[in-house]
């Protein structure tokens, strides 16, 4: 079988950031509701680029500190997943924008 001793325990991983977030700005949207509180559109966008590259640094340190073994496989793996997602999430969180500019310019008024 395989030899889990090293690894250690996901329990501490950190949920995406800006998720939650995220929910306020939506539900405001969906039920027409003027003057939500909350963050703005491009505040959480900018959150997300932000976290994004912060995810990416760890990502970048994780594979350093791996080179200089520091570090084991599944930890920068772990860092590589994490990135992905973030910026996953603020790709995605852009493309929502430009569809909804194009909906607006589409509008017959």
């Amino acid at each position: 079988m395989y030899d889990v001793a090293g690894v250690r325990s996901v329990a501490n991983l950190a949920p995406v950031r800006g998720v939650e977030s995220i929910r306020g700005v939506s539900e405001g949207a969906v039920s027409g509701e003027k003057g939500v509180e909350g963050k703005g559109f491009t505040e959480v966008l900018a959150e997300a680029a932000k976290g994004a590259r912060a995810e990416e640094n760890a990502a970048i340190e994780s594979v350093e500190a791996f080179a200089q073994g520091r570090t084991g496989v599944h930890e920068v793996m772990i860092a590589q997943e994490r990135a992905s997602i973030a910026l996953r999430y603020a790709v995605t969180l852009k493309n929502r924008a430009i569809e909804a500019y194009r909906e607006l310019m589409n509008t017959q008024v």
